[in-house]
């Protein structure tokens, strides 16, 4: 079983807001870097640029509520620029990270089986 909360969401960009976006994606992965715990952290695009697709990968809740504790005030340039799908958390969160991704429609889903390489 792994202790690792992931999430997978996807956005629509708004109109004018890519290079805005791009920019917001690049200031705040510089700053993710350094969070112990964060195990991936990437950002794709489609071909035309007008959906963002973002997983995160974190080793376990505390590392994910850091995460959050560091980047929530850069969170309002990212909702300036995106209009959120619900969001997907894969692992067996807590209470406190609930009370996060509640407020954004988030799902939860549990692990069952497999491994990680």
């Amino acid at each position: 079983m792994t202790k690792n909360i992931y999430w997978t969401l996807s956005a629509n960009v708004k109109d004018k807001k890519i290079d805005h976006l791009k920019a917001f994606l690049s200031e705040v992965l510089r700053k993710t870097q350094t969070e112990i715990g964060c195990l991936n952290y990437e950002f794709w695009f489609s071909e035309d640029e007008k959906k963002l697709y973002v997983f995160e990968r974190y080793a376990n809740c505390e590392s994910c509520l850091n995460h959050i504790r560091n980047v929530s005030e850069d969170l309002p340039n990212f909702f300036d620029c995106v209009e959120l799908d619900p969001i997907i958390i894969l692992g067996d969160v807590t209470v406190p990270v609930k009370a996060v991704f509640d407020k954004m429609n988030a799902s939860y889903v549990n692990f069952f089986k497999g491994y990680t390489a």
